[in-house]
């Protein structure tokens, strides 16, 4: 699906498109996709806000179509993945809904945009003097118009409405204390952090609020969510993303050694390696050649990723595997081999990247059969063991091996 979108929803038509968006959807019309799967598509959707206006108005119409049907109009914002919407999208809505003739697509362009106004007015350009504007346009239309506009703007005392915007009010002024008092904080650290120095957790939270591995900070984009977190300014974000790379490129990381047996004896994971993971991905962006990394920079960075990266296989270790496929291979089999015989469940993808290898590289087969003597399956658990099937090619001497039904060999 995402490759689809992607390579082609630029061109495609609006209703293909939208198709292909079902396709990450359960029967409910909410996503099912994987968290990064569903970041990738609100990102690449985010960039084209009128793609998402085309998008929203073959929404409605289709709702419209099932006009005997409960109103799924909300369901606009799975179907593009929460992408970010451009400021004026409330203002679109209003006018959208006052060429409408739908009752429910008026009350809910009405309603959306009455909420953001009253809820999140310094984020679109959306005020309550609009929406006054649009009800006293509207009215000899829609009688009706000023009681829906009151259902959001006038609340009891003890109304849901009325407990929702305190707490919102008293989360934004606890927040705003937690920015200052993270400022205070982090300034004294700043310059060690842009020379690649840092406090290590803070070279790890700076690391996984670029990823966006933390979904409660905000930001559209890596520098815009590190710019957060820092509480600082474009320049100093950018000197502190420049920072992270030093990491790499001062060649002072724990040996791969170090990293499986911290691994594999107790379970944790050194806390520079995802920063280290992240340095390696920016360096390659930028155009370093990773075969030009020392070799024990090269060793510590793969077996960091196969003890805490998770995802795809990075951009840099394929460059690395393409000009020597049996080199990082053997790294990759020695880190697997280390956390299997230690009960640590191995990395798929990078299992993956193996079984291609092997039936690519012949030499490497020998790796397999060495290892495949020395396991006992006994000791291992069923994900294990289905892991190490679906990296061996051919499967027949590991079925008699583990007794399980030559059916299995389908996966």
């Amino acid at each position: 699906m995402i490759r689809a979108v992607t390579d082609s929803g630029d061109i495609a038509p609006t209703e293909r498109l939208y198709q292909w968006l079902g396709i990450g959807l359960d029967k409910y019309g909410t996503p099912r996709v994987g968290t990064e799967t569903a970041r990738a598509m609100g990102e690449w959707l985010s960039a084209r806000p009128e793609l998402q206006r085309r998008l929203f108005e073959l929404h409605v119409e289709l709702a419209r179509k099932r006009a005997s049907e409960k109103s799924d109009l909300h369901l606009s914002r799975d179907r593009t993945y929460l992408a970010s919407q451009p400021q004026d999208w409330y203002g679109w809505l209003l006018k959208m809904g006052a060429q409408s003739t739908d009752e429910r697509v008026v009350r809910y362009c009405l309603d959306q945009a009455t909420y953001v106004a009253m809820n999140r007015p310094d984020q679109f350009d959306i005020t309550l003097e609009d929406i006054e504007k649009w009800v006293d346009e509207n009215r000899k239309v829609w009688p009706e118009v000023e009681r829906w506009k009151i259902a959001h703007t006038a609340w009891g005392f003890d109304s849901w409405q009325r407990r929702e915007f305190d707490y919102k009010r008293e989360q934004e002024a606890r927040c705003s204390d937690e920015r200052i008092q993270r400022h205070s904080d982090i300034v004294p650290l700043l310059p060690a952090l842009m020379k690649g120095k840092g406090e290590l957790v803070l070279l790890r939270q700076v690391a996984m609020v670029y990823q966006s591995e933390y979904h409660d900070t905000p930001g559209a984009t890596p520098l815009a969510r590190v710019a957060e977190l820092l509480v600082v300014d474009e320049k100093d974000v950018r000197d502190a993303v420049e920072g992270l790379k030093v990491i790499v490129s001062n060649g002072r990381l724990p040996s791969l050694e170090e990293i499986l047996d911290l691994w594999t004896s107790k379970g944790k994971v050194f806390t520079i390696g995802f920063p280290a993971l992240l340095a390696a991905k920016l360096l390659h962006e930028g155009g370093q050649s990773s075969s030009a990394w020392p070799n024990e920079v090269r060793r510590s960075l793969i077996a960091f990723y196969m003890v805490d990266g998770g995802g795809n296989l990075p951009d840099w270790c394929r460059a690395l595997a393409k000009d020597d496929p049996v080199a990082v291979s053997d790294l990759m089999l020695f880190c697997w081999k280390a956390g299997v015989a230690s009960g640590r469940p191995p990395l798929l993808d990078a299992l993956h990247f193996l079984r291609g290898s092997m039936r690519q590289v012949q030499p490497l087969s020998k790796y397999w059969s060495r290892f495949s003597r020395r396991c006992r399956v006994s000791q291992m658990n069923a994900f294990t063991t289905f892991s190490i099937l679906y990296c061996h090619g051919p499967l027949s001497d590991i079925l008699v091996m583990t007794g399980l039904p030559k059916s299995f060999a389908q996966y």
